[in-house]
């Protein structure tokens, strides 16, 4: 399965035109106000993987 991870800038974001074109939309739900887009690559990326191994 092939597949990209588009992450956005805290303060831009992603654009809508990228927006438009991405299969699938997440949001990733926490307490605190953002998280550095880092810790959200790490987040989505052990997520993925995690999915993957399930199938």
């Amino acid at each position: 399965m092939n597949f990209a991870i588009i992450l956005g800038a805290e303060g831009e974001g992603v654009s809508k035109t990228l927006l438009n074109k991405a299969d699938f939309k997440v949001k990733i739900p926490c307490a605190i106000e953002s998280l550095n887009v880092s810790v959200t690559c790490a987040v989505i990326v052990y997520e993925s993987i995690r999915q993957i191994h399930q199938m």
